[in-house]
């Protein structure tokens, strides 16, 4: 599934989008992979980063995912079908 930030369609690398269903259900996930608060980090040599290089926790806004607006990294739509 398409996910968008501030009108620019990520990539697989950046947001991982999909939809599962079955009989009379379907969820859709949505998983930003951008925002995620790194609390350790190992370069090319397998030393830790210093915390000081790390990067932040990105703060979040404009996530366009199945027909909604969020400010979440993860987002869950659950709906059940009636049939």
């Amino acid at each position: 599934m398409p996910v968008t930030l501030e009108g620019r369609e990520l990539s697989a690398l950046e947001a991982t989008a999909l939809r599962i269903s079955g009989d009379n259900w379907s969820d859709e996930l949505c998983l930003y992979h951008n925002s995620v608060d790194v609390e350790s980090y190992l370069d090319h040599t397998g030393n830790i980063v210093s915390q000081e290089l790390l990067p932040g926790k990105s703060v979040l806004a404009g996530l366009e995912f199945a027909g909604g607006r969020h400010s979440d990294d993860v987002v869950v739509n659950h709906s059940v079908r009636q049939n």
